[in-house]
Parts: structure tokens; C-alpha cells; sequence
């Protein structure tokens, strides 16, 4: 082999490899995608932006890599990973071979190692190793990153199932009929999944400090409108509305009979109740609705 040819060889891969080196300079991007994820504005994309910084990492590495796996190829050789491969292919154009690279690349980082395409000389085997150290880094991160960003991504809805898991096996342990199951479990389907206490906003309103707190309770009476509240100003109606238990009733259902001792008062949200006057009051039905007083 002419030592020259092979010296001269051995130089453009070195400059090939310093020119490479540049892609580097894109994992910017990873922290620029970081810094937007936290930005204010942007909670409701930020598990979206997560997802694309994860899967930006597992391509550019595999971009990267499998650039470098081209370099590796020497026309001076006799065999290489792509004779091995599909001989045919050693002749084809640059982006040919750039996919089978990356196709490797892919396949390596993945885990998944198909084993069609293998290294076969020194140095070939040697980066194997390498990509196999930095593919078990890389795609435990993103995999790692993607398992907590999918179970983040409806942390409410999770907490709800949860607490109707909780419910269920209790029912079961008291061996309540399937009738009284069914009607607890829409009881829970209709009001505690809109409910605060999912959201335990009791916890969330004790952890912030006095202004932060009037504030938000401002925010929250401001948004409430009812006749019940007239007189009152917004962070008074904040407080009572951040004590109120949301209770949804099913249709036909009783909320109160005669005779009853009253504990609760019930503001109508949306609905119509039904009330049925005794002698007492006036014989005759009547209806209730939002914003609607009524005593007997």
C-alpha cells in the first residue's frame, strides 16, 4: 500500500473529524428548548417541548454518529462495515451511504441491534464500542425523560384514578352491592374530578405567603357571581368560594327530606332542583335554579 496515499488519507479523515466537531455546537438548541420550556406562557406546551428536546437528542446523536461511522470507511481496504453490508453499495453516492450510517446509528443507540450491518475491522469495532457506551447514555436519558413527561402529563387525571382504585377495593372489602358500587363510582366520576380538593388548593393556599395569597383569592371571588355574594368584595368571595366542596347529584336524586337535620347550604351551580312543599309550607312543586333563593 503506498504510504503516502495512506498518509494523505489519514489527514483528510482528521479534518473531516475537526470539521465535525462543529455539529456539536446544535446541542445549544437542547438548552434554548430548556430555558422555553420554563418560560412563562409556555406550561401548557412544555411536556410537547420536552418530547422534541428528547427525541432532538436521539436523532443529532445518531446524525453525528453515523457521520462518523462513514468516516471510518478506507477505499483502500478490502473490507469495511459496508462491503460487509451490501458490496454494491460501496460505489453509491454519499447519501447512500449516509443513511445506511444512520440506519446503524439508529438501530445501536436503540438497543435494538439488528445485526445486519456489523463492524468488522479494528478500529470499526473499537467505535462500536464507543457508540454502544454513549447509545446506553443517550437512550436512558431520553427514555427516562419521555417515561416522567408522559406520566406528568395528566398528574390529576392520575390522582383521580387513584382515588377511585382507593374507593373501589374499599367497596369491595365491605362487600357493597353493585348497585351502590355503581352510583358511589358516578358520584366520584361527576364530583371529585372537578372537585379542588384533586388539586388540594386547601395545601396549595396555606404554602404561599399573605400577599400571594390575597391575590390569588381576589382572582378567584372576582370570577364568582351570585346574588348570595352581593355586598361582599372579591377576596372575601375568594375565601368562601376556595372552603366551597363541589357535590354533583344524579337526576331524580334526594338532597334533602322532610324532617332532615340540615348541616350543609347548597348554591346551584348549574341544574334545577325540584322542591316539593308540605302543608306546612304551601302544597305545590316548584323549581330552583342558579342564582335562585328560596327558605320554607
Amino acid at each position: 500500500r503506498n504510504e503516502k496515499g495512506y498518509g494523505s488519507t489519514n489527514l483528510f479523515r482528521v479534518l473531516k473529524f475537526l470539521r465535525m466537531l462543529k455539529l456539536l455546537r446544535a446541542i445549544k438548541l437542547l438548552n434554548k428548548l430548556s430555558k422555553l420550556r420554563q418560560k412563562e406562557g409556555f406550561e401548557h406546551v412544555s411536556h410537547i417541548i420536552g418530547l422534541l428536546s428528547a427525541s432532538f437528542l436521539l436523532i443529532f446523536m445518531a446524525h453525528v454518529l453515523g457521520c462518523f461511522f462513514t468516516m471510518l470507511l478506507d477505499p483502500e481496504e478490502p473490507i469495511d462495515w459496508l462491503r460487509h453490508y451490501r458490496p454494491e453499495l460501496a460505489e453509491s453516492e454519499n447519501w447512500v451511504r449516509y443513511v445506511a450510517a444512520l440506519y446503524w446509528a439508529i438501530i445501536t443507540l436503540t438497543t435494538t441491534g439488528y445485526g445486519d450491518i456489523i463492524p468488522v475491522t479494528q478500529f470499526e469495532r473499537l467505535f462500536g464500542i464507543f457508540v454502544a457506551i454513549i447509545g446506553a447514555l443517550v437512550f436512558s436519558y431520553c427514555l427516562g425523560t419521555i417515561s416522567v413527561l408522559v406520566s406528568q402529563f395528566s398528574t390529576a387525571d392520575t390522582r383521580f384514578q387513584e382515588r377511585l382504585r382507593f374507593v373501589f377495593e374499599y367497596l369491595q372489602f365491605r362487600e357493597i352491592s353493585a348497585d351502590l358500587r355503581r352510583r358511589i363510582r358516578s358520584h366520584y366520576s361527576l364530583s371529585f374530578r372537578q372537585s379542588p380538593l384533586l388539586f388540594e388548593e386547601s395545601e396549595t393556599l396555606k404554602d404561599l405567603n399573605e400577599q400571594l395569597r390575597a391575590e390569588l383569592l381576589l382572582e378567584i371571588g372576582s370570577g364568582a357571581t351570585m346574588p348570595i355574594f352581593d355586598g361582599l368584595d372579591a377576596g372575601c368571595i375568594g375565601d368562601i368560594v376556595s372552603r366551597l366542596k363541589r357535590s354533583r347529584f344524579a337526576p331524580g336524586q334526594t338532597i334533602y327530606s322532610k324532617g332532615d337535620y340540615g348541616t350543609d347550604m347548597y348554591i346551584i351551580i348549574s341544574g334545577c332542583v325540584r322542591l316539593n312543599h308540605t302543608a306546612s309550607c304551601r302544597s305545590r312543586l316548584s323549581s330552583m335554579r342558579r342564582g335562585s333563593q328560596q327558605s320554607c
